[in-house]
């Protein structure tokens, strides 16, 4: 009798040993995946509002297709994630970061951009230098928040400046 339950036990410790077990960080890599790109954006809405994100493909902005996201208001900052579809591989971004007129005020902490082991960090104000802002934005010094103007021809964006698009090219 010991000699089948140490054979069915050495069956199941080779059986299973021999299964492959995939670590925390394989499973992190498979979900995040190489075939979509991610943007990161965090900051302080105070009313309701939404984001669309526009990508540049062989040199035209794609306006037909555009990635919106409502944005909660809330005087508090927050991460705004925004995926964009998959199989899309642009070599620019176009951030309309406000179409409500009654947002006067944003404070933009972080645009990071994110796609299989691709990382684009732009925490900590790094986003400045990766996006410019058009002609609806002015700086408020003392509150160190943009001032919105939504009167002009289109809402406040951000277009990827000249160092993005040769982040995005190295992808």
């Amino acid at each position: 009798m010991k000699k089948i339950i140490g054979l069915v036990l050495s069956a199941l410790i080779i059986v299973s040993c021999g299964k492959e077990k995939k670590t925390d960080s394989e499973q992190e890599t498979l979900e995040v995946s190489g075939d979509k790109f991610t943007l990161e954006i965090e900051g302080i809405y105070e009313k309701d509002d939404s984001l669309i994100v526009f990508y540049e493909n062989e040199g035209f902005f794609v306006h037909d297709k555009p990635t919106s996201v409502k944005v909660k208001g809330s005087p508090l900052n927050q991460k705004i994630i925004v995926d964009m579809p998959k199989n899309i591989f642009p070599s620019n971004f176009k951030l309309t970061v406000s179409t409500n007129k009654d947002q006067k005020n944003l404070l933009i902490s972080n645009v990071t951009i994110k796609n299989g082991k691709l990382l684009i960090d732009g925490s900590n104000d790094k986003y400045s230098k990766l996006f410019a802002t058009d002609e609806s934005f002015s700086w408020d010094e003392k509150n160190s928040r943009f001032t919105l103007n939504h009167s002009n021809k289109y809402p406040p964006s951000f277009i990827g400046t000249k160092e993005l698009i040769g982040l995005l090219a190295t992808e």
